[in-house]
């Protein structure tokens, strides 16, 4: 019974976050807001059922083990939903600054996240360490939106995208630079070959 009433939990608050999502897309629809920064559109409503869907599943087939493991079910609803939040701002992110809150608003609930074995050395030991890292690979990314900022003198994506096709000389290398120090700092955060250890 407990199982059931803390799976209709799971799924209307994870739900809620959804919903003003959705009421603000029938609002704006197909529009993007905030000065260009973020996006509104059918292709961003789909990612967001899809990572909606994805955390949903997470939530619900991990109850046992949380029960198991004896930790607080709850936190980890809240925590997931702090994901969720922050993959939706990702995915609607059309400025380099809101992917970037994005990016961190994901981190610093994994960073919890991998602590929550309050009891247990290694998980302590393992959050701070990919805390540090964290900081490392969050430096990386601004350095390197700096130098993307330094061509066009805007975070704006899609402007930045365009003046792409025009760099030359000395601009187009710092567009390359900023671009190698953003995809590192991206891949140490996504533990992505060979940035994994």
């Amino acid at each position: 019974m407990s199982c059931i009433v803390f799976t209709l939990l799971t799924l209307n608050y994870v739900f809620m976050l959804f919903k003003g999502q959705v009421g603000l897309y029938l609002f704006f629809q197909n529009s993007i807001l905030f000065k260009s920064s973020y996006d509104f559109s059918g292709f961003t409503i789909f990612n967001k059922i899809v990572s909606l869907i994805t955390a949903m599943v997470c939530l619900i087939s991990s109850k046992n083990y949380f029960e198991e493991k004896r930790f607080y079910y709850f936190e980890s609803v809240v925590l997931t939903s702090t994901i969720l939040l922050g993959a939706f701002i990702m995915i609607s992110a059309q400025d380099f600054l809101l992917f970037y809150i994005a990016v961190e608003l994901i981190s610093l609930s994994l960073y919890v996240f991998i602590s929550m074995k309050k009891n247990e050395n290694q998980a302590l030991e393992s959050a701070l360490k990919y805390f540090v890292l964290g900081a490392v690979a969050s430096a990386m990314i601004v350095f390197g939106a700096a130098f993307l900022y330094s061509i066009g003198i805007t975070t704006n994506l899609a402007k930045i995208s365009t003046m792409v096709l025009y760099l030359e000389g000395n601009m187009k290398h710092r567009f390359y630079i900023g671009c190698i120090f953003i995809l590192i700092g991206v891949f140490y955060k996504l533990a992505v070959f060979p940035f994994h250890y």
